[in-house]
């Protein structure tokens, strides 16, 4: 089996559950001029992977063009919370997710890292009860990439085993500066035909298309 160790993005990835976040954020900022909200969400549907707080911020520092500060981004990213947590509860799985934890998952060792916040994506995976197949759940204020680091150095994983399953260029990205493979979920956030990396259109793909890698 070339690879031991299987890690996912969330959303979009294990479920559907962009349009719930991109909603929230729009209801976030909806006391805001309509055309700086216009421009905020238009970077927010080609940002995936990255965090709240970071997209927070820069609604204030690019978009705005003024200073925030933390306590406001973290008093912002809470309200996101509480305005989307339960929208993602009631999203659907990605076709086949929650069939190939049921069925796959005790052949890997397989985590979650996520742009989501890390204490929130705990939870929702608890809720939805798929928490038990994970070995670690990780997500923001770290941002991907840091958080990915990190992880396959605390579990000393040999990164040709390891394999991220992501739906954005950020997903990509995170896996090509950990020198890890990446297969891309294609979630409607980019067409992955053009990026040339290998995909799946849902999870009942993956345990073929790993077979194929």
């Amino acid at each position: 089996m070339k690879y031991q160790y299987l890690i996912f993005d969330f959303d979009g990835v294990i479920l559907q559950s962009n349009s719930a976040r991109f909603a929230g954020f729009e209801q976030l900022m909806q006391d805001y001029p309509e055309e700086q909200v216009h421009q905020w969400m238009k970077y927010i549907h080609t940002s995936g992977g990255i965090s709240r707080y970071s997209k927070i911020r820069y609604f204030f520092e690019e978009v705005r063009k003024e200073s925030v500060s933390e306590k406001t981004v973290y008093m912002l990213a809470q309200k996101f919370s509480d305005i989307s947590r339960q929208n993602v509860i009631d999203s659907p799985f990605v076709e086949g997710a929650k069939e190939f934890l049921e069925q796959h998952a005790s052949n890997y060792e397989c985590s979650i890292i996520s742009g989501s916040d890390q204490t929130e994506l705990r939870k929702i995976c608890q809720t939805i009860g798929i928490a038990s197949y994970f070995t670690e759940i990780l997500g923001s204020p770290v941002e991907k990439t840091e958080n990915m680091a990190q992880f396959l150095t605390r579990n000393k994983q040999s990164k040709k085993r390891s394999l991220y399953i992501g739906d954005s260029t950020n997903d990509l990205e995170a896996a090509a500066t950990n020198q890890i493979d990446f297969l891309g979920c294609q979630s409607g956030l980019v067409d992955w035909e053009q990026y040339g990396v290998p995909y799946i259109s849902n999870l009942f793909e993956l345990s073929k298309k790993i077979n194929l890698l």
